[in-house]
């Protein structure tokens, strides 16, 4: 009695798998192979790879965020973005590929073609998954700022940790934000940008116009010598 027993649970683990191979397996080595070969510049026959997959199911996201590797490989970004959108759209993810990662990435191509509404929509539903997330709110704050919707701008960037943020222009567009409101500690935000590069004339002309707001017309005056621009050829 215990050998049959013994026999059908090793023909039961047998199956499972056998199940497991063609169902996971498969799927596993048809990325892993896609993914090698568009590595090695064979865009065509891993997209092929790819589609020969899809077409048994087109709502595999597995696939469909593959398909949109290759194509971040080839450094075609709409047609990568086409196919993170199709994920989207169905809405299953999996461990390598959250919706915190592709909405953001998403939005971070139409933000890099200069496609603002569509990169401010996309941000702002990578909040819905994580209200913190540093790269949405700081690009939400700039576009805020490219629009001149200041306090919109300042709503985001009340939700940033400064002491998080390693990034010169931020704090450039904090100060204009500030001083557009009417604050009187902009100079705060234009000291710290021009501190992390004080080779940048943007920044030490606004820190530099910030101090002589405030009467501080002696420190004003020690950084607007050191300017690059200070010591161009007259026109």
């Amino acid at each position: 009695m215990n050998i049959y027993l013994f026999v059908a649970v090793v023909l039961a683990l047998g199956i499972l798998a056998v199940v497991y191979f063609i169902f996971f397996g498969t799927k596993a080595n048809t990325v892993e192979k896609a993914l090698a070969l568009a590595a090695m510049g064979n865009f065509l026959d891993a997209k092929a790879t790819v589609r020969e997959q899809l077409d048994l199911d087109p709502n595999d996201t597995k696939m469909l965020y593959t398909f949109s590797k290759i194509y971040a490989m080839e450094n075609d970004l709409l047609n990568e973005v086409s196919y993170l959108e199709k994920v989207k759209a169905i809405g299953k993810y999996e461990k390598e590929f959250p919706p915190i990662q592709v909405t953001n990435r998403i939005a971070n191509i139409y933000y890099q073609q200069d496609m603002f509404d569509e990169a401010f929509f996309y941000y702002l539903d990578s909040l819905n998954y994580d209200p913190v997330n540093l790269e949405a709110l700081i690009r939400l704050c700039f576009m805020a700022v490219g629009q001149k919707d200041f306090e919109i701008a300042d709503k985001f960037m009340r939700q940033i940790p400064d002491e998080e943020v390693r990034i010169q222009s931020y704090f450039i567009a904090k100060g204009v934000v500030t001083a557009m409101l009417n604050r009187d500690n902009d100079f705060e935000y234009f000291e710290k940008a021009f501190n992390m590069d004080q080779t940048s004339p943007v920044a030490g002309f606004l820190y530099a116009l910030s101090l002589s707001k405030i009467r501080k017309y002696k420190e004003a005056l020690d950084i607007v010598p050191n300017l690059p621009f200070f010591y161009d050829e007259p026109f």
